[in-house]
C-alpha cells in the first residue's frame, strides 16, 4: 500500500507547561491500516482573530447567566425563544437588550469537528469543550460560525497533505486559493502577483491558532475595537509565555466585526501588532437595511426575537450605540441601471404634459442624513424615530427623578 492511499488519523499535539509538544495514542492490530499523525508546532505563532457580525456574539445580563440573546442553535431552541418573546412588550425589549446591563457570554456550544478538536489539543483545558472555550468559540454564534471557525483552524495548520508527505497541497487549498486566482473571477480592480507554491511552503512553517472575539454589539464599535486590543494582547501575551514567537495576529472580520477591527486598528500603536485584516461584507459606509428595520421591523421568524415592528426595534436600537453605528452614512449610494441613486427615496408615477406617464423621484436627506434623518425632529414622515417610542420603560424620567433633590423646608 502507498503513502497516498493509507487512511491518516490525526492526533491532538498538546503543550507542557514549557510550550513542548506532546502527544499520545494507542497501538492497535497489524490489520488496522491507519496511520496515527501528530504535528509538530512550529516556534512562530500568528493567532488568527474572528470577529462577528452584529448578533453574532451571545449576550448575558450583566454578573448573571440570564440569557439576554442567546440565537438558538437548533430547531428545538429556536421554538422555545419564540415562545419567550411572543408577549415581550417594547419597554420588555428595551430592558433585556440594554447595552450598561449586558456583557459578552462565553458559555455557548461550540462546534469544532474532529480534526479541529485535535488542532484545539494545544489550548488550555482538559476536555474539548474547555479548550474550544478558552479559544472564544463559545461566544459566538454557533451555527452561524462554528463551520468557518473549524475551517480555518483546519486548513490553515494543514496547507499541505499530510497523507502525501507533505508533497501535494490540500484539495481546499488547491480547489478555493490556487485555482481562483483568475483577476477577472476575483473582480480584481488593482493587479496583483498570483500565489505561488512555493509561498504556502513559507507560510506553512508558521502555526496559526483560530480565537473567535465577540464583543458587547449593542454598544458603540469603538468600545468593542478597544476590547479587541485587549484580547491581541492576552492571546499573543499567551504563546508567548509557552517559549513561542509571537508578537502580531491576523484578524478576519464579518459585517459589523468590520467596523470593530477598523476601530482597533485606529488606536495608537495597536496597528504595529496586526499583520493583515481581512473583511467579509464589512458595511464601511452603513447598511439601510438598518433604517428599515428601526422604522418597519425585521422580516421572517427574526422579527419575534428582534422587533416586529418600529417601536419594538426602536426601543432597543435607539439606546444602543453599535446599531445606530451601522446606518448609512452620506457616502452611500444604491447603483440601479440609471446610476447610483441615493438609497432613500419616494418613487411615484405621474403623467407629464405628453400624456406619458413616468417614474419620479423624490430624494430625501440626500444631502445630510444625520440632520435630516436621523435627528430629525419635525413631522417629517421619513424622519428615522419617533421620540416618544425611545424610552417605553420610563428609564430616563425614572434616572432624572434620582437626581432630584428633595426640597426640606426646615433648611430655609
Amino acid at each position: 500500500m502507498s503513502d497516498t492511499d493509507t487512511a491518516t488519523r490525526l492526533v491532538g499535539t498538546g503543550w507542557d507547561e514549557h510550550g513542548n509538544d506532546t502527544a499520545q495514542s494507542v497501538l492497535t492490530g497489524t490489520n488496522l491500516k491507519v496511520r496515527a499523525l501528530c504535528l509538530t508546532t512550529p516556534d512562530l505563532v500568528v493567532p488568527i482573530l474572528f470577529v462577528p457580525g452584529i448578533m453574532g456574539t451571545r449576550l448575558k445580563v450583566k454578573n448573571r447567566d440570564a440569557s439576554a440573546w442567546f440565537p438558538p442553535e437548533s430547531t428545538w431552541e429556536g421554538l422555545v425563544t419564540v415562545l419567550k418573546h411572543l408577549n415581550k412588550s417594547a419597554a420588555d425589549r428595551q430592558k433585556l437588550l440594554d447595552p450598561n446591563n449586558t456583557e459578552v457570554d462565553a458559555d455557548g456550544p461550540a462546534h469544532p469537528d474532529e480534526s479541529s478538536k485535535a488542532l484545539l489539543a494545544i489550548a488550555p483545558g482538559s476536555t474539548d469543550a474547555e479548550r474550544a472555550k478558552w479559544r472564544g468559540w463559545g461566544q459566538l454564534y454557533g451555527k452561524s460560525y462554528g463551520g468557518i471557525l473549524s475551517l480555518l483552524e483546519k486548513c490553515l495548520a494543514l496547507i499541505f497533505d499530510p497523507a502525501t508527505q507533505g508533497k501535494q497541497l490540500t484539495a481546499t487549498w488547491k480547489t478555493l486559493v490556487m485555482d481562483q486566482q483568475d483577476p477577472a473571477k476575483l473582480g480584481a480592480q488593482k493587479p496583483f502577483t498570483p500565489l505561488q507554491e512555493e509561498h504556502l511552503r513559507d507560510a506553512a512553517d508558521v502555526l496559526y491558532p483560530v480565537h473567535a472575539v465577540g464583543y458587547n454589539w449593542l454598544r458603540s464599535n469603538k468600545e468593542s475595537g478597544e476590547h479587541l486590543a485587549q484580547e491581541i494582547e492576552r492571546i499573543t501575551g499567551h504563546y508567548r509565555s509557552k517559549g513561542k514567537i509571537c508578537d502580531k495576529v491576523i484578524i478576519v472580520t464579518h459585517s459589523m466585526g468590520g467596523l470593530v477591527g477598523r476601530a482597533c486598528a485606529q488606536i495608537p500603536g495597536v496597528a504595529d501588532r496586526i499583520l493583515g485584516i481581512v473583511h467579509g461584507v464589512m458595511p464601511a459606509i452603513g447598511a439601510p437595511a438598518t433604517y428599515k428595520r428601526i422604522r418597519a421591523g425585521f422580516e421572517g421568524v427574526e422579527q419575534v426575537l428582534l422587533g416586529r415592528n418600529g417601536a419594538e426595534c426602536t426601543a432597543v436600537m435607539a439606546n444602543a450605540p453599535g446599531p445606530l453605528e451601522l446606518l448609512p452614512t452620506a457616502q452611500y449610494k444604491t447603483q440601479t441601471d440609471k446610476g447610483p441613486r441615493h438609497w432613500l427615496r419616494a418613487s411615484y408615477a405621474m403623467v407629464n404634459m405628453q400624456g406619458i406617464s413616468e417614474e419620479v423621484d423624490t430624494l430625501l436627506g440626500d444631502e445630510d442624513p444625520y440632520g435630516e434623518i436621523y435627528l430629525n425632529n419635525t413631522e417629517s414622515w421619513w424622519r428615522l424615530v419617533k421620540e416618544e417610542m425611545i424610552d417605553p420603560a420610563g428609564r430616563r424620567e425614572k434616572e432624572e427623578a434620582k437626581c432630584r433633590v428633595p426640597f426640606d423646608r426646615r433648611r430655609v
